[in-house]
């Protein structure tokens, strides 16, 4: 799977001000909290900003940084939410059994019998750990809405970015899915031909 040069990779997002003199908490996507400093300036999402950030202490959410250049708790309020991005050419490469959540977009979502049910579209946290947002395969040539899963061992035991798929346990699946899923899944198995 060839990756643009060119392509960023999200470390984290402000998450609100901090104290009165402009600090701010920010939610790292970095293995290590400290980490999120260690590339150099983040860009915003659009690539029009620089964000400078100095690491000051661990926070429940990642970290708590000072920004150069903004010493005011309402600015830095007012930037909640801001996406903070790196030239992917700047972080180090992935071992044999690593990968940046960036490589699982557009990869194959198969059961554990090989069966496809759709792609990657994203790797989301809302909170209660990560998921993948899978886009599903059409079914009788109508789009089924997206759907996500929980992204852990248990639920997805493999990961092949070389080759280009994710494997997800369907017993694990069903066990934490909602009705909807669980109907879903159910009729791709009815649409897949029995060998």
């Amino acid at each position: 799977m060839s990756k643009n040069k060119d392509e960023r990779i999200c470390l984290g997002a402000f998450a609100g001000a901090q104290g009165v003199q402009g600090a701010t908490k920010v939610k790292c996507f970095t293995e290590n909290a400290r980490d999120i400093c260690a590339y150099g300036k983040l860009q915003s999402e659009d690539g029009k900003t620089f964000y400078e950030l100095s690491y000051v202490r661990a926070d429940k959410l990642g970290a708590i940084c000072r920004v150069k250049g903004i010493d005011n708790r309402e600015v830095m309020q007012s930037l909640k939410g801001t996406l903070l991005y790196v030239a992917r050419e700047l972080l180090p490469e992935t071992e044999e059994e690593e990968f940046y959540y960036v490589d699982l977009v557009g990869l194959d979502v198969r059961d554990d019998d090989g069966i496809s049910i759709g792609s990657v579209v994203s790797v989301q946290d809302f909170g209660a750990g990560d998921l993948l947002e899978i886009n599903p395969s059409k079914q009788d040539g109508e789009a089924e809405p997206s759907f996500f899963i929980p992204f852990t061992l248990e639920v997805v035991p493999e990961v092949n970015v070389k080759d280009g798929y994710v494997i997800f346990a369907r017993d694990a699946l069903i066990s934490s899915a909602d009705d909807d899923l669980e109907n879903y899944l159910s009729e791709i198995d009815e649409d897949v031909p029995k060998q």
